[in-house]
């Protein structure tokens, strides 16, 4: 409840900053959604995901699907990666892992803002995409310090799986997870921004569209993370071997915290 009133506030607070409201996300709170995510789990995520669209319906601004899934993917691939690297941590090892699942969320926060603008027609892929990345990696090194040391204090490893064969499923699943986020970003980029004159310095006009080979780029990487993300919360439970939470059901990770 926390994470989700806190991204309300602050998207209501920032909408119309920015050159393109209602697409480009420029307000601080995109940091804190991964961090949301690592530090309460399954319903730091859940809070995350449903703020994007309930500030769409407060402000009557169209593609709330993409706004969810870019806020929910960035919150959800965030923690798979985390566990899944975390899962060799040792007593402050905790830059790498972090920096990681951050890098992560930014790929689907980037991604899915700049899909929604392609999808409508609104700006090329590449224009919105780059922007918003500009914006992310912004805060992440405003911020990143005090992330770190945040994360020092409250997480340990304690909670990961003991055996090891399953901390290196965990790894797996964030390594795909990572590559496909990766995958899909980067390739919806060269793409717009060299088949169909995207690039930020060629000054893409409003209503310029990317063709449809824009579909076929980005189309295996979403694949690759979409079905790593939902393959890591549905097993979540049995691979931890902790007890279910009936909050969440299948869908509960949980977070890894001190005590």
């Amino acid at each position: 409840m926390l994470t989700f009133s806190a991204l309300v506030l602050i998207r209501l607070v920032f909408h119309a900053a920015g050159p393109f409201p209602g697409l480009v996300e420029i307000h601080p709170g995109l940091i804190a959604i991964p961090l949301a995510a690592i530090c309460f789990g399954a319903s730091g995520a859940w809070g995350a995901a449903l703020a994007a669209p309930a500030t769409d319906m407060i402000l009557h601004i169209p593609g709330a699907f993409f706004s969810f899934t870019g806020y929910g993917m960035c919150a959800f691939t965030s923690l798979v990666v985390w566990r899944g690297f975390a899962a060799r941590l040792r007593p402050g090892e905790i830059a790498v892992p972090a920096l990681f699942a951050f890098l992560c969320g930014g790929f689907s926060i980037c991604f899915w803002p700049a899909f929604n603008a392609a999808f409508r027609g609104i700006y090329p892929f590449a224009l919105v995409a780059m922007f918003q990345m500009y914006v992310f990696a912004a805060y992440a090194l405003l911020f990143f310090p005090v992330i770190r040391k945040s994360l020092q204090s409250s997480c340990t490893p304690d909670s990961l799986p003991p055996d090891q064969p399953q901390r290196d499923v965990l790894r797996r699943k964030a390594a795909l997870v990572w590559l496909g986020g990766l995958l899909s970003l980067l390739g919806g980029i060269l793409v717009s921004g060299f088949l169909y004159q995207g690039w930020p310095w060629m000054n893409p006009s409003l209503g310029q569209r990317d063709g449809w080979i824009l579909w076929i780029a980005v189309l295996p990487g979403l694949l690759l993370q979409g079905a790593a993300v939902v393959l890591s919360l549905v097993r979540s439970r049995a691979a931890t071997r902790l007890p279910a939470d009936p909050k969440f059901g299948s869908f509960y990770i949980p977070p890894i915290r001190k005590g």
